[in-house]
């Protein structure tokens, strides 16, 4: 059976519409570490900086894993089944040593395993057995569920601590709010629990389990029609195997006038780190140093890079609307999750404005100055990223979902669909 094609739902703050299914930011380190910039007409420069491991890490030892298993209403039918499946392939994937437990979530979060235990395990077996019996109703609370992840985990055990969510993280249960969403990535970061997803359903909140993921040191599958069930179990087992470093302090240059995520997201051995931010007039040119501890468990690692920042590009035009909105939340919701996820915030971002400047262009034609206007002053940065979360079927974890009454994309439901997020 073909998979039908979606429009992804996304926070408010970067993602609009993910319109290409993938395995989102697979397990590679793009070019080293890195420094690309844009320098507006009036001198401010941006970049965007790169940072991965430069000195060995290991890559061994077992894992705790917390699995959500996402089984509320929406996920029935094909979906169920697939992400049953990529289930399956990442348990018999893992490696010997590793643990895992089992919580059903919707409402609430059920505890299928009552301990940790093998892959390979009758416990496991059991849990397995008892999802598959499991009905899928209500709707799913995101906050609870992944608060009752990191209550999971056995403080007597030392191994890394990794949550895999397999569900559409659609938080229809609990709308998220901006501090709220702040202190459980606090609580996440503390435990140094880092958090993968295989995105699958109907309509998905991709951007926040890609802001998850890039808060802590996770990764994401997203489903689609040339991603299969058996890969991204594949891909979610690889995930779990990636060493996760917790930065405990940071030196930046002298020059950087602000830096976000203003928390810097952990680095991890299989992928890059993306960090923005705004440099002092005239002041980001020639080589510059980065200083960095980070901690795997009790352990500390030292890391410097220096680093030459590349010129100017025009392809990094976006990089102040970026900036400017990670200014609301210190970064908090951005989906820079490695170097193809800010490439694929790029792509919505001037996929966004080409769209607006078309929408405006035909209010114009048809002579309605008035919707024309309010769609030229949306094209500023922070409403645009605010406001495309697609009013046509989007739902967002992020405040009350909005679409309009027709579910077609005119330029009065778009600009209906900026979201009403509670401060």
């Amino acid at each position: 059976m073909s998979k039908p094609s979606y429009r992804f739902a996304a926070p408010a703050l970067l993602l609009a519409v993910l319109l290409v299914p993938r395995l989102a930011w697979a397990d590679t380190v793009d070019s080293g570490p890195h420094v690309d910039t844009y320098v507006t007409t009036d001198g401010t420069p941006y970049f965007a900086l790169s940072l991965s491991p430069n000195t060995a890490v290991s890559k061994g030892g077992s894992r705790d894993v917390v699995i959500l298993f996402d089984t509320s209403a929406s996920q029935t039918g094909e979906y169920r089944e697939m992400a049953l499946d990529a289930l399956t392939r990442m348990i018999d994937s893992l490696h010997r040593g590793d643990r895992v437990r089992l919580l059903a979530v919707d409402l609430d979060a059920v505890p299928l395993s009552a301990t940790f235990a093998a892959p390979k395990s009758d416990e496991t077996g059991r849990a397995l057995m008892a999802l598959k019996r499991r009905a899928p109703l209500g709707a799913t609370d995101m906050p609870v569920a992944l608060r009752a992840a990191i209550a999971s985990f056995d403080a007597k055990s030392s191994s890394p601590r990794v949550v895999v969510y397999i569900g559409d993280g659609m938080s229809a249960a609990q709308f998220m709010v901006v501090d709220q969403y702040g202190e459980l990535i606090d609580d996440l970061v503390r435990a140094q629990v880092s958090v993968s997803s295989y995105a699958i359903g109907s309509r998905v909140d991709s951007g926040l389990l890609a802001s998850l993921a890039n808060a802590t040191g996770g990764m994401l599958a997203i489903d689609g029609e040339n991603v299969t069930a058996q890969q991204a179990g594949a891909f979610l087992a690889g995930a779990v195997r990636g060493t996760v470093l917790w930065p405990t302090k940071v030196v930046w240059p002298k020059t950087f006038v602000e830096v976000f995520p203003s928390r810097i997201p952990p680095l991890r051995s299989d992928r890059d780190t993306i960090v923005l931010g705004q440099a002092a007039a005239g002041k980001l040119a020639g080589e510059f140093q980065v200083a960095m501890t980070a901690k795997v468990g009790s352990k500390s690692h030292s890391f410097q890079w220096t680093l030459s920042p590349a010129e100017s590009n025009p392809d990094f035009a976006f990089l102040p609307v970026l900036v400017e909105s990670a200014r609301r939340d210190g970064g908090l919701r951005l989906i820079t999750l490695g170097t193809p996820g800010l490439k694929e915030a790029r792509r919505i971002l001037n996929q966004g404005t080409e769209l607006l400047g078309k929408l405006s262009r035909q209010a114009l034609v048809s002579g309605n100055l008035e919707t024309a206007e309010r769609l030229a002053e949306f094209k500023t940065a922070e409403k645009l990223i605010l406001g495309i979360c697609n009013g046509c079927s989007a739902t967002c974890s992020w405040g009350k979902p909005q679409s309009n009454a027709s579910g077609s994309c005119t330029a009065k439901g778009l600009m209906a669909s900026q979201l009403s997020l509670r401060p």
